[in-house]
């Protein structure tokens, strides 16, 4: 699950599988129907890329210091809810 503040940019992402989460602050850049989101840092890369226009996302997570990598998919993104199940 991944949970961003457009405004802050602020983000929480939890994997509800691994018992893990990680937060921090994504660098927001837009342009017409895409949104892309971006942080890096010396133990994660955070990559996100929405298109608003045909409601899907894409984001891949990699924490380093413990080398676990996550894909995350939405295909409708008009529909989602945020809850660990």
């Amino acid at each position: 699950m991944l949970r961003i503040d457009s405004a802050t940019g602020n983000y929480l992402f939890t994997s509800c599988e691994a018992g893990f989460s990680l937060y921090g602050t994504v660098v927001i850049k837009i342009k017409a129907c895409k949104t892309v989101l971006n942080h890096t840092a010396s133990n994660r890369n955070i990559s996100v890329k929405i298109k608003s226009c045909k409601c899907k996302a894409t984001a891949s997570i990699n924490e380093m210091s413990s080398v676990r990598n996550f894909s995350l998919s939405d295909g409708r993104t008009d529909d989602s809810v945020c809850v660990c199940q």
